[in-house]
Parts: structure tokens; sequence; C-alpha cells
């Protein structure tokens, strides 16, 4: 997407105001990533750019800035954008070699202050604080992009609450989005962009945490009925190196800590699996982590 031109009465372009939905993300927990293992950290870094670009670029977005971890980048349309996040985190759902990498995504629609063609003022800083807020792996967009898309596309949007933002003095209520159960819905045979249903209607106080969670995938017990003769083995150095790598996504770079601290009282896999699982807060984020250990017991153990 390429800046506006200037218009009549601003012939030099200087200063311009336009409607625009603002994405911005990062990577949840890139520092405590960067403190366990710098190389992987940045690979994976680069991976997630570069599946976050390719979206940006299907879905008609501007990418105007990189800062550190984190992506910035301004849409015409807000719909656009949502489904840009939408399909930027089925990928890297999806992807094979991320390592429990996980992106976070805010959106904001607002009036964007153009400078010299270089987007500045309040409503990227909400999309910023937005991103903040998100859940690793989720989206959180405001109620302006809520009331703009829910009926033009199909998704799960779920309220939560009005945030304290930092240095935004007003009231932003607040949206979290997830696929629709029928994922596929957001993209075709040929993996582009297809025409959006815009006869699809949200109630959206009618959205219950069932709904969002269905789109998470849990590990059930018949699952790990085939790991339990792993899991009841006692881990390895190796072993204890990729648990505290797995657990440094949801804890930062501590993690080497607690899992040295917790493998010195247990005696099976099983068991400091359990205790490690007991000191992530979120629950989602525990059955994730479980799942990244089923992945370590499989090149462990086979």
């Amino acid at each position: 997407m390429v800046p506006a031109s200037p218009g009549p009465d601003d012939p030099d372009g200087a200063q311009r105001r336009y409607l625009r939905a603002v994405f911005a993300a990062d990577i949840a927990n890139f520092s405590g990533s960067v403190s366990v293992n710098e190389t992987n950290a940045v690979s994976h870094l680069c991976e997630t750019r570069k599946v976050a670009c390719e979206e940006l670029d299907s879905y008609g977005g501007w990418l105007f800035g990189m800062p550190g971890d984190g992506i910035f980048a301004l849409f015409e349309s807000a719909i656009d954008a949502v489904m840009c996040a939408l399909k930027t985190q089925m990928r890297l759902a999806q992807h094979p070699s991320l390592d429990g990498t996980q992106l976070r995504i805010g959106v904001h629609l607002g009036e964007v202050l153009f400078v010299n063609d270089l987007p500045f003022g309040e409503v990227l800083a909400v999309a910023a604080r937005l991103e903040s807020l998100a859940d690793p792996g989720g989206i959180l967009v405001s109620a302006a992009v809520v009331d703009t898309v829910s009926a033009r596309i199909s998704a799960t949007f779920e309220e939560r609450g009005v945030p304290r933002l930092k240095n935004i003095p007003r009231r932003i209520v607040t949206f979290s989005v997830s696929p629709p159960p029928d994922a596929n819905s957001l993209e075709g045979t040929s993996g582009k962009k297809q025409p959006l249903d815009r006869t699809t209607q949200l109630d959206r106080a009618a959205v219950s945490q069932s709904a969002v969670q269905s789109s998470i995938h849990h590990p059930t017990v018949d699952q790990l009925q085939p790991k339990r003769q792993q899991l009841s083995t006692r881990p390895s150095a190796e072993c204890l190196a990729q648990l505290g790598d797995a657990l440094a996504v949801h804890l930062g770079p501590f993690a080497c800590v607690i899992v040295e601290r917790c493998s010195a009282r247990t005696t099976t896999l099983q068991e400091l699996s359990l205790q490690l699982e007991l000191e992530i807060p979120n629950e989602d984020e525990r059955h994730l982590f479980r799942a990244r250990i089923m992945e370590i017991c499989a090149t462990e153990y086979d």
C-alpha cells in the first residue's frame, strides 16, 4: 500500500490525516528466548517476519517499520488488516520449525497523521499498546475495528474489557479475535485470499469462552497415552535443556533455573513436566507447553 498523495490544499505533502487500520505485532517474550538461545531466537524471528510480510503483501498492507522484534503496518481497510492478522497467526501456528515462538498482534482504526509520508500519532500508540496486551499467538483489537469488521468476516470476537493503556487517556474497549470453528474458511485450495462473506452477522454478546478455546489444540489423554513409558524415565541433560528452551517461551530467561530446581526434586519426566506446567499461570499456555513436551519425548526416545 502506497501512502496517499498530497491533496490540492497541501501541495508539499507536509502534514495530512487519513483513516487507516494500524497493525502492530511483536514476538512474545523475545528477550527471554534470546537469553536462552540467541541463534535460534533470531532464526525464528526471521522466519516469523517472512510469514508476516508475505501476508501483509497478500492483503495490501504497507510495512513501514520493523523495530527490534516488532512489525508495524498500515491498511486502507480494517477488514484486510484483521484478515491478515488471522491468516498470519494460522500459518505461524502450523509452522513446523518455530519451536513455540508466538506472535502477538494488535489492530486499531483511526485517523493517522502523515508527515512527509511517515505515519505518526495516537492511533499507532494505541495499536502498539493493544499488541502488548494480546495473548501469545493471539490478536487484540479495539471496538472501532470490531464495529467495522464484525458483520463482514467470519471470526470469533470476545470482549476483553477496558484496560488502562499507558499514556492513552481515552477508554478503549478491547476484543480478542480468533478464527471461526471452520478455520479453512479463511483460505481456499490455492492458499490465496478469498472473497469475504459479507452476510455473516456475529452477535458479540453471545460469544462464549468455549468458542475461543475451540481454536486451540489441547492434547487429549489418548494422545498422551503412547508417551507414558517415556514420561516414566528420568530426563537426560539434553532433554532438560530442551525443556528449559520450551519453558522460556512462556516464562523468560529464568526458565532454566526453574527446570534445574524442579528436576532436583523429581525422578521422572512425567513428574517434572507436571511441576513445570504449574509454573505457567495461563491455562492455554500450559496446554501448548504440554504439547511441546510430547515433541521433546519423540525426539528424546524415538
